[in-house]
């Protein structure tokens, strides 16, 4: 990286330039009230069927390497697995922290100096 220091100096940069606030996470003690179940409905197998068949093909998956058609084949030969994974969510107000996880991909601009951290494009690639 030259006179601009090492490549993870550089990279710390465009995080903060592209991200310059870091939201808080709430810590488990202030969030408990949301992990007891509520009186919300159960998702149908119909309503998660049209969900997942519905999701693009072709997108890039996340870190866990799942994508779309691989989601849908396990809908397709497991839909009571599926229903039962986003029915628990929503029993237990949990969103998984796995599930949360996203990996940046920085896109270059063409015609933009290397050096300038606003000179690439994020892209989160979520599971």
């Amino acid at each position: 990286m030259g006179a601009s220091g090492s490549e993870k100096d550089f990279a710390q940069r465009i995080l903060q330039s592209l991200y310059p606030h870091t939201a808080d996470i709430p810590s488990p003690s202030s969030t408990s009230h949301l992990n007891t179940p509520g009186p919300d409905h159960h998702f149908t197998k119909r309503e998660i069927k049209k969900a997942v068949m519905a999701l693009p093909k072709g997108k890039a998956p996340g870190y866990d390497g799942l994508d779309s058609i691989i989601l849908q084949n396990i809908f397709l030969a497991s839909p009571e697995l599926v229903c039962t994974i986003f029915n628990k969510c929503l029993d237990l107000r949990l969103f998984p922290t796995c599930y949360k996880v996203g990996v940046i991909l920085l896109f270059h601009k063409d015609g933009k100096a290397m050096d300038d951290p606003k000179s690439y494009r994020p892209i989160s690639l979520l599971p």
